[in-house]
């Protein structure tokens, strides 16, 4: 039995991880829209838009290449054992962290392409 409940507190830990790869670029955007957007009145009355704005995103950007990495090693971790049945949690488990890359990756780029006009446009005018 003790073996059992250790080999289910290193699945469930695994799962954590996994689940908090998945909701890192979700909530990497949030926060690179929210705090720009809310920043955006202090930072133009101080003058400093452009490096404020650039670090706000480079954060954003940051977490969600640190979700994409870790669903990447939830990825190698659960595809040494899966089949393609998805019959078990390990499938379900591989499929999660295919998912969790891509979309990490997708925000990524949504973080990069929402923050490209800031740069080109003065965003205090």
């Amino acid at each position: 039995m003790t073996s059992r409940r250790t080999a289910v507190g290193r699945d469930t830990d695994g799962l954590v991880w996994l689940w908090a790869a998945f909701f890192a670029g979700p909530l990497a955007w949030v926060f690179n829209q929210g705090v720009g957007y809310a920043a955006m009145k202090p930072i133009c009355a101080a003058g400093a838009a452009s490096a404020v704005l650039w670090l706000i995103a480079s954060a954003a950007f940051c977490v969600a290449g640190v979700g994409a990495w870790m669903a990447w090693r939830s990825l190698l971790r659960a595809s040494q054992v899966t089949a393609d049945d998805g019959g078990t949690v390990r499938d379900r488990t591989h499929f999660v962290a295919i998912l969790a890359f891509g979309f990490n990756g997708l925000i990524g780029l949504l973080i990069i392409t929402a923050t490209i006009p800031q740069f080109l446009l003065s965003p205090c005018e």
